[in-house]
């Protein structure tokens, strides 16, 4: 009620009188300045509707243009139509969103070339000894990553390691695989870089990264709580085998009960059975070819803490590099600088440091997402100066 009478205080009353009563009923009425017309708004909405239809699915049999050509047609159309006009379109288009897509997927094509996903996943996976601590470590690693570095990437090269353990150890992949992406979902929401959704709500609203942090990390942490609850009730027969731990304890006495001759042999097989399969450990013909051969490879007992990070300073200087080029990127989010240009300038830092030509991190920039946020921002453009709430 409030809102309605301070849009009606708004009202020009003359020149709503002097409009007459045709132009009255068709709905030409000013509104701080802002005539709202039924061609526009009838357009606006349809334009809209046919939009969130394209974009609601990767392709459509009757139009297969996909999602992000359906936003661009959205666009087309509202300024065809002149719902928005040329100038105003590329005024809409918020270059500060775009920006932070831009530098936090470049940054994470340099952190992911030089191994930090494997050098922050592997050591915990590696001391995880049964079905439902594996679990625990892969959700607790997508929630950080998909805070700190967006939930897509998150994803996508956390994916990869994940079916390589779970293969190794002979476990279901399900489990593992719904946690990563509903961790990372609800990781994505703590922070402002943790979804292009959440980039727009920031740059928009002038919140800063703590503001965004402090009242959504304890929700988010009790959502993932409840995720990995929710998870383990649906998958508690496979994180839970009832009879693991017997079938183990059987094959090593039986083992040791056979003897030297072929029983022995047979014995010593069951037990090479049994025992876990390192997930990390690199296959002996690809050395040397893989970004995760400076992992240590399973033969000796796990680098401590301290140890790991010297080991990574001397075989992979440039991770070191790129890792406090993206602390002072966090840092920068603290101290309330602006989210846009501190992104571009730890991914132009990133450049420098890598000394190279950075034609692959430009190829591994998804440009057809930064198309598509743009075609959205003119289509909302488009409904916003129709006038509709």
């Amino acid at each position: 009620w409030l809102k309605l009478k301070w849009i009606l205080a708004q009202v020009d009353v003359a020149n709503f009188t002097t409009c007459g009563a045709p132009q009255a009923m068709m709905g030409s009425l000013p509104v701080e300045g802002l005539v709202i017309e039924p061609f526009k708004v009838t357009a606006a909405v349809i334009i809209l509707a046919l939009t969130l239809v394209l974009i609601s699915r990767d392709s459509w049999s009757w139009l297969p243009v996909g999602r992000t050509c359906g936003a661009m047609l959205g666009a087309s159309l509202m300024v065809v139509f002149q719902v928005v006009q040329p100038e105003h379109a590329f005024e809409a288009v918020d270059l500060e969103t775009l920006a932070v897509l831009f530098g936090i997927s470049a940054m994470v094509h340099y952190l992911e070339r030089e191994g930090f996903f494997e050098f922050l996943a592997g050591p915990m996976l590696k001391q995880c000894g049964s079905p439902f601590s594996l679990l625990i470590c892969i959700s607790a690693v997508s929630f950080m990553s998909a805070a700190l570095f967006m939930n897509d990437p998150a994803c996508l090269f956390l994916t990869p390691l994940v079916v390589k353990v779970v293969a190794a150890r002979k476990l279901p992949p399900a489990p593992y695989l719904i946690a990563l992406a509903t961790s990372a979902n609800i990781g994505a929401a703590v922070t402002p870089i943790g979804s292009p959704q959440n980039m727009i709500i920031a740059t928009k609203s002038g919140f800063s990264f703590l503001d965004f942090l402090v009242p959504l990390g304890p929700v988010a942490a009790l959502a993932w709580l409840i995720n990995i609850n929710v998870v383990c009730l649906l998958f508690r027969r496979q994180l839970f085998p009832p009879t693991l731990e017997t079938m183990q304890a059987d094959d090593i006495a039986n083992a040791h009960r056979a003897d030297s001759t072929h029983e022995g042999t047979h014995g010593d097989a069951e037990l090479a059975q049994v025992e876990p399969t390192d997930p990390i450990a690199p296959d002996s013909s690809t050395l040397g070819t893989s970004s995760t051969d400076w992992i240590a490879d399973g033969t000796a007992e796990p680098l401590p803490k301290a140890l790991q990070f010297l080991w990574c300073r001397i075989t992979r200087p440039k991770l070191v590099a790129f890792l406090t080029v993206a602390l002072g990127v966090m840092i920068g989010f603290i101290a309330d600088l602006p989210l846009g240009w501190t992104c571009i300038c730890g991914a132009s830092a990133m450049v420098i440091l890598d000394r190279q030509p950075p034609d692959e991190m430009l190829r591994s920039v998804d440009g057809s997402l930064l198309l598509f946020f743009s075609s959205l921002f003119i289509v909302m453009r488009g409904i916003s100066e129709t006038g509709l709430p």
